[in-house]
């Protein structure tokens, strides 16, 4: 039998994955693969369409010492994967949590041994994505936590951060499956799958000649951010206290898709320091793990290379009142939620 671990990376789809799979849960224990419930916030945000963590929190303490908090117990993070191995019965597991791809090879031993006392073999899912786009979404999502003021040094500007980004693909990839075997870690291209991330993740994790169950429709979760939205992102963490401020909006606005199409511009200096330092990766990767085909390229043309053009004042101003209804009308939602929890509970007898 098999434990799945899906470990992203970031940035490749996972919230929307895991959002499917924690509303489908039933329909995938029937086809035949467990999904286990973590039982965390991370649960109840992916249930609700938010952007999460998955069901991997405790994989994650596990395999992340850096991630570990004060109070981490080894034995109760230990007991959930037990438990989850268990209640599998005869049918594989997955677990799911994206920041579990730079885990130390000592860790992921340790772990494939403790599923492998469960009678388990550890094979893991890694998805990759063109890596200029992977370094601008990566930079996007310290804006959108409000973390920049915490990051200056490193995420001080968008050309600054990607001339000196080097992709951890390679790295990644040579942990997992040097410690796991190369026949247990299954490398995929986010953009050839970005359309159906979670049938990608099913048609590895199912039993062979199993029909895919029905699942509800991969939501857009956390999505990247435009060129003006990202000016509105890099105002918003210049506030005093920019974290519950980026997530309120960042839960109102990049759930739903973009209402306008500007471009993100990284310029031509920023764009040659980052080939240099990633275009061997690349290559080595697409030889080894795609076939010599270009599954994974240093730029898409989704984010484009030269001097951005001025942005209107009157866009920035329409796009900010945008952001403003958002998260007014996402705090009306949440206060109607509230509301209908209190009558209910007061009508209970």
């Amino acid at each position: 039998m098999d434990c799945f671990l899906h470990i992203g990376a970031m940035k490749t789809g996972s919230s929307a994955l895991q959002t499917c799979f924690a509303q489908g849960r039933a329909a995938l224990a029937a086809a035949g693969l467990w999904y286990p419930v973590s039982g965390d916030a991370s649960e109840d945000r992916a249930r609700r369409g938010l952007v999460s963590a998955g069901n991997g929190w405790p994989v994650a303490w596990l395999l992340q010492p850096s991630m570990r908090r004060s109070d981490f117990d080894r034995g109760a993070c230990e007991a959930y994967v037990v438990e989850a191995c268990r209640a599998a019965g005869p049918r594989p597991v997955l677990f799911s949590h994206e920041m579990v791809a730079g885990a130390p090879a000592e860790e992921i031993a340790a772990f494939a041994r403790l599923v492998a006392g469960q009678g388990r073999r550890l094979r893991a899912i890694l998805f990759v994505r063109h890596v200029l786009d992977h370094a601008v979404a990566l930079y996007q999502q310290v804006l959108k936590q409000g973390r920049l003021p915490l990051n200056r040094a490193r995420f001080a500007d968008l050309d600054g951060f990607v001339a000196r980004h080097r992709t951890g693909f390679a790295r990644q990839i040579e942990t997992w499956a040097g410690t796991l075997g190369e026949t247990n870690l299954a490398v995929l291209s986010y953009d050839e799958h970005r359309a159906d991330i979670p049938g990608a993740v099913l048609r590895i994790a199912l039993p062979p000649g199993t029909a895919a169950p029905v699942l509800p429709p991969a939501p857009l979760v956390n999505r990247s951010l435009t060129g003006l939205e990202m000016l509105l992102y890099e105002a918003l963490n210049a506030e005093p206290e920019p974290g519950p401020l980026c997530l309120a909006v960042s839960d109102a606005l990049t759930n739903a898709p973009a209402t306008e199409r500007s471009e993100v511009w990284v310029g031509a200096a920023a764009f040659e320091a980052f080939r240099r330092h990633n275009e061997a990766a690349v290559a080595r990767i697409n030889a080894r793990w795609f076939g010599g085909r270009e599954a994974l390229r240093l730029a898409s043309g989704r984010v484009r290379i030269g001097e951005a053009p001025p942005v209107p004042a009157r866009d920035l101003a329409a796009l900010a009142a945008r952001g403003i209804a958002a998260v007014l009308h996402r705090a009306r939602d949440a206060r109607g939620r509230v509301g209908d929890a209190a009558g209910a509970g007061a009508a209970a007898p």
